[in-house]
């Protein structure tokens, strides 16, 4: 049983307190904002509190929609694909470009969205 599958089931048998967890990768779900997500660690597969670790995929010609994240930052570093428009701000008022090998520094409660991108993957780590 993975650690995925045991959070899932509610079964704490897999995660032991004060040891490292390495976890598989594993079975993606696609978000609400639109993007496909592969969760590597995150608070459903060994209980963090304020980090998310994995991979995001927008799948050709999708966006996402704009959204916050309430509890913490988040820092990207885009892997392949095409370049993509990042906007922030209260309006979305703010347009930066992002291409493969950048880093995207987002913090708590800043309102974003990622227009249309072709096949961009994302690394995603999120504190």
């Amino acid at each position: 049983m993975t650690v995925l599958e045991a959070t899932r089931s509610n079964d704490k048998s897999v995660a032991v307190p004060n040891k490292a967890s390495v976890v598989k990768s594993g079975v993606g779900y696609r978000a609400e904002q639109g993007s496909d997500y592969e969760p590597g660690v995150s608070a459903e597969t060994v209980g963090s509190k304020s980090l998310w670790l994995g991979m995001i995929t927008l799948p050709p010609g999708t966006r996402t929609r704009a959204h916050v994240h309430e509890y913490h930052e988040t820092a990207l570093y885009m892997l392949s694909g095409d370049e993509m428009e990042l906007w922030t701000g209260d309006q979305l008022q703010y347009r930066d470009t992002v291409r493969p090998g950048d880093y995207i520094f987002i913090p708590t409660n800043m309102l974003h969205g990622e227009p249309r991108c072709q096949t961009c993957r994302i690394h995603r780590l999120t504190q």
